[in-house]
């Protein structure tokens, strides 16, 4: 199966899932896994919100580090990433694809198709611009 098993994270209670999903798969192939969370931009400058964004990516960096902890306590090698980047479906296609992932994990709100075409779904993006096989979490 996969060598290396990116989890993107947003915090919410469905990423919560996809994290603990990808802990029980790295558990079973023995493998280790790397928890990415992006701090979008939406297509700002950064240094219009240097503030802004130096509060989100260190709220990133804590939830990455933690759930980095959590792994650790369930025997799983994880390493902790956040990167800043216009959108989150680019920020998480674009790492993976840099770094050479085979199996991006994640987890979706379960939009109805009204509301992605209104708000757009981080998931449905990933699924679009990834090169790699992406498990969308329920």
């Amino acid at each position: 199966m996969s060598e290396k098993i990116l989890v993107a994270v947003d915090g919410s209670k469905y990423s919560k899932k996809a994290f603990e999903y990808s802990l029980n798969e790295a558990k079973q192939l023995n493998k280790s896994i790397t928890i990415l969370k992006v701090v979008p931009t939406l297509g700002y400058p950064e240094n219009l919100f240097d503030e802004s964004i130096k509060s989100k990516v260190e709220e990133a960096e804590n939830l990455t580090q933690k759930w980095k902890n959590e792994a650790k306590n369930e025997n799983v090698e994880a390493n902790a990433e956040v990167m800043i980047e216009e959108d989150a479906a680019t920020g998480i296609a674009k790492y993976a694809d840099k770094e050479n992932f085979d199996l991006i994990i994640l987890g979706s709100r379960g939009k109805t198709d009204l509301e992605t075409v209104h708000l757009g779904s981080v998931s449905e993006g990933v699924v679009k611009r990834a090169r790699c096989p992406v498990l969308v979490i329920r």
